[in-house]
């Protein structure tokens, strides 16, 4: 995988192959934080529910002109912000 700060500048300058690029290499960690924090939250869901609050969160990330995405200043790793990201999506999603 190229440089992540690369990939994210590629993609808020409207880049639709590092988009996917960015997509496809983390939608499985995306899926993980998801089912993480609903089995903490004891909430009731179906597994179908996961692939549509991912997409969500997808897209809060490039909502406004990416300004989400724009957010991440590289202080840590973009695994780690993205988790907090999702993570937080996530529980928003279940109130």
């Amino acid at each position: 995988m190229k440089d992540i700060n690369e990939i994210i500048k590629k993609c808020t300058d409207g880049d639709r192959e590092a988009w996917e690029e960015l997509v496809q290499t983390y939608i499985k960690f995306i899926f993980k934080i998801i089912n993480n924090k609903l089995a903490l939250s004891h909430a009731f869901y179906m597994q179908q529910d996961v692939p549509d609050i991912a997409q969500e969160a997808l897209e809060s990330l490039i909502e406004d002109n990416f300004k989400r995405l724009k957010s991440f200043n590289g202080d840590c790793q973009f695994s780690t912000w993205l988790a907090v990201v999702v993570g937080r999506f996530t529980i928003n999603y279940l109130k």
